[in-house]
């Protein structure tokens, strides 16, 4: 079972469209692959920030062993719960920052660099000394494999969405919310 975005917001609103999956998967990249991660690519080859979708708010504030924490981490933790709030129009511009320059730049998604299922299986019958060997004679093995979750189609289909909940979000009087990650 994998992890998912999801909206909290200010006003306990809930939607019933969902966090798109596909952007879930998109965004969570990021770590997986660093430099060479879809996302950070497409930071580059289109000149946009997406990192206020890493600003993700985690409830640890509820610690099963919260009588084991002193009063600082106690307090400290009780006002995270206030941050990671991010306005609907931080989000909305982003978005809509995307989709226009998708328009413009069509063929940026051919610009993304994959690895191919091939590398992915001969790295894992590999030793060390012998891994090291392939990826430096196969530099792209470092990217990540084109799985077709992550399409042209896809990733702009996804904007879509977040766009049409923050419209949603809008009429419904929210005016802040957090991205969740569980």
């Amino acid at each position: 079972m994998g992890m998912y975005y999801f909206f909290e917001t200010n006003n306990n609103y809930k939607s019933e469209k969902q966090f798109p999956y596909v952007l879930s998967y998109f965004f969570e990249q990021i770590g997986g692959y660093d430099d060479k991660s879809v996302i950070v690519q497409l930071e580059k080859i289109l000149e946009i920030d997406f990192s206020i979708f890493q600003n993700t708010y985690f409830d640890d504030a509820d610690f099963e062993f919260d009588e084991f924490l002193d009063e600082e981490t106690r307090k400290s933790i009780e006002n995270s719960k206030n941050v990671n709030w991010i306005k609907i129009e931080e989000i909305q511009n982003v978005v809509l920052e995307f989709i226009e320059k998708s328009k413009i730049a069509k063929d940026y998604f051919s610009k993304v660099i994959f690895s191919t299922d091939e590398d992915d299986e001969k790295l894992r019958g590999m030793n060390y000394s012998e891994s090291l060997k392939y990826e430096e004679e196969n530099p792209n093995c470092f990217y990540p494999v084109n799985n077709s979750i992550l399409s042209k189609e896809n990733i702009e289909n996804g904007f879509l969405e977040i766009n049409e909940i923050m419209n949603e979000f809008k009429n419904n009087e929210v005016k802040e919310l957090r991205l969740r990650y569980d």
